[in-house]
């Protein structure tokens, strides 16, 4: 297994633009209500986790799939 690390600021910037890093990097010492404010924009750390979260999901359920159908 590979162990995992953090992203550097170059690896993010291959994916995300500079303004999405921006307001992520902002997040850090941002108040509650700042956070509060983020909260459901398409942006989001928490939007951006559920659609991570569904990519895996999903990806999840092929292998699934094709595990059950190699066993029969």
């Amino acid at each position: 297994m590979i162990p995992s690390r953090l992203a550097t600021k170059d690896e993010i910037l291959l994916v995300h633009s500079d303004k999405f890093y921006n307001q992520m990097e902002s997040t850090k010492t941002a108040s509650q209500k700042q956070l509060k404010d983020l909260e459901g924009t398409p942006r989001s750390v928490e939007h951006t986790n559920v659609i991570k979260i569904l990519s895996i999901v999903k990806y999840l359920i092929l292998l699934i799939r094709m595990y059950s159908i190699m066993l029969f």
